[in-house]
């Protein structure tokens, strides 16, 4: 998922996500192709059904990712972004992916 237009494969990481629906990775896959789309509502919502089949103990890295982005969109919400969408993604990735 290197490339720049996620939207050319957003249908095929869909269909892999129907045909894994248990698979945290696809989970993942997805919620970063929403991400790359600046979806975040759609990014959260996926990052969070993987996480919750994920042990806390296995894998506390995406658990800070994933509230890093939940408190992201709060701020967003609360005061029009304090951090561009951009910069924020690229932290994130850096840190956690």
């Amino acid at each position: 998922m290197k490339s720049g237009k996620p939207q050319l494969y957003l249908s095929d990481i869909e269909k892999f996500n129907v045909a894994y629906p248990d698979l945290p990775f696809a989970l993942v896959r997805l919620g970063k192709a929403y991400l790359l789309l600046e979806d975040l509502h759609g990014a959260l919502e996926q990052f969070e059904k993987a996480l919750s089949l994920l042990s806390p103990l296995q894998d506390e890295k995406f658990s800070q990712y994933v509230e890093g982005l939940r408190a992201y969109i709060m701020d967003l919400e609360t005061e029009e972004g304090i951090v561009p969408f951009q910069i924020l993604l690229r932290r994130l990735e850096k840190k956690y992916l």
